[in-house]
């Protein structure tokens, strides 16, 4: 078995679905959702041409809504780069979307 974070979350939703992938306080996410919603994210990423070696800022609140995001990069074989939104000026910049290619 592979343990690439985007297969360990695939094969964990098939032989494990509804065990817990993630816990934050009272909100929960299982190996399911967490594959349903990366795979949707992922392709939802493909659209806009993120792709294999590709880096990804997310910059955004830590919790349990970054895990589909993550694990949708590392199923793309992307670089999933946190930034801190408590980081710089208390109104966060606008998002935008590039492809790096490494230059």
């Amino acid at each position: 078995m592979s343990l690439l974070v985007g297969d360990i979350v695939r094969h964990a939703a098939q032989v494990a679905p509804h065990r817990l992938a993630a816990t934050l306080g009272d909100e929960e996410l299982t190996f399911a959702a967490l594959d349903a919603e990366s795979n949707r994210t992922a392709h939802a990423l493909s659209d806009l041409d993120i792709a294999h070696g590709a880096r990804v800022a997310w910059c955004g609140d830590t919790g349990l809504a970054a895990m589909p995001i993550f694990g949708a990069l590392a199923k793309l074989g992307a670089v999933f780069a946190p930034v801190s939104g408590r980081l710089g000026s208390p109104r966060p910049p606008p998002c935008s979307s590039a492809r790096d290619r490494g230059s």
